[in-house]
């Protein structure tokens, strides 16, 4: 068993709806776990590669191994969990941005004005802009879609 601490809460602003907010924590993580030295060395070995998937049966420990890692890494971390109905484009966008404004609510403004208007709302647009957006981020943030697979 090794040491591994409590998983801090990320910063929910006043202007989340309640039906995000609880979306935007990690799973908390417990003061010891069984050590997994050989995923933890695989996860968090690479620390320049842009995507990492986790694939595993359900109770795997999927959902822990990333929040550990988070915690060791240090660096700014937005955390969705996602369920069946969050796979609206529009509704994902919210999910992500909510995430995103956790860490830093100037994040992607345009991306944020496009997800707010219900009527013109488009999904490859608004992927265009938080793109763009996030090009211009000088530093690194990670980003966990925990449960992707259930989206519909």
């Amino acid at each position: 068993m090794s040491n591994s601490g409590t998983s801090p809460a990320p910063v929910v602003f006043a202007n989340t709806p309640p039906d995000l907010a609880t979306k935007l924590y990690p799973p908390r993580l417990r003061t010891s776990h069984f050590a997994r030295p050989r995923l933890d060395a695989w996860f968090g070995g690479n620390p320049s590669a842009r995507v990492a998937l986790v694939h595993a049966p359900a109770g795997a420990g999927k959902s822990t191994l990333a929040a550990q890692w988070l915690a060791r890494a240090g660096s700014p971390a937005a955390w969705v969990t996602l369920e069946a109905g969050d796979g609206r484009p529009q509704q994902f966008f919210r999910l992500v941005l909510a995430a995103l404004h956790s860490v830093d609510p100037s994040l992607a403004p345009a991306t944020s004005a496009l997800a707010a208007d219900p009527r013109a709302f488009d999904a490859e647009m608004a992927a265009h802009q938080l793109i763009a957006e996030f090009s211009d981020v000088s530093r690194p943030i990670a980003l966990v879609l925990d449960d992707y697979h259930t989206v519909e």
